[in-house]
């Protein structure tokens, strides 16, 4: 009778795992490395065990400690305290708002102006444009110049 009870524990919570897996399979969540870690914990521990009671029921065994972090994870507390994180959050960015809201207003407002009067650069800006442009049109006007010098060169070879 006891080893019926064990054996359908062992396979009720074969099963919970199992289909733990399924669900985040299933949904293409990423599996928690908790839920991998208590999986692999449990295989260690059953071989060990098996090895000095062939007997033990792993299941059985965990049962108790599994249920203790399920609650620890998912329980009411649990729920409790991500609700209370989440709150404090919320109540940061409720206090962050004023700031952001002004923030945005005068990226607004800056962004009209651009609309309206265009994009005003300073002089140093300008000239940094200016010498960048000059920069690259130099190696252009050298390419030009040295072919033409080249056709120069093969005209006249032509020629005489």
């Amino acid at each position: 009778m006891q080893e019926e009870t064990d054996a359908r524990g062992a396979a009720a919570a074969a099963q919970l795992l199992g289909q733990l897996f399924q669900y985040t399979e299933v949904f293409d969540m990423q599996t928690r490395p908790e839920l991998i870690l208590l999986q692999k914990t449990m295989v260690v521990v059953e071989g060990v065990g098996r090895s000095l009671d062939p007997d033990l029921n792993i299941w059985v065994v965990a049962e108790p400690v599994a249920k203790e972090w399920l609650e620890s994870q998912l329980g009411a507390g649990a729920r409790l305290e991500q609700a209370a994180e989440s709150a404090a959050s919320v109540g940061r960015f409720v206090g962050d708002l004023p700031r952001l809201l002004l923030q945005a207003e005068r990226t607004v407002d800056a962004f009209g102006a651009m609309v309206e009067d265009g994009l005003h650069l300073d002089d140093r800006s300008v000239e940094r444009l200016a010498e960048a442009q000059a920069h690259k049109d130099r190696w252009s006007r050298t390419g030009i110049w040295v072919g033409a010098a080249a056709l120069v060169a093969i005209a006249f070879a032509l020629l005489f």
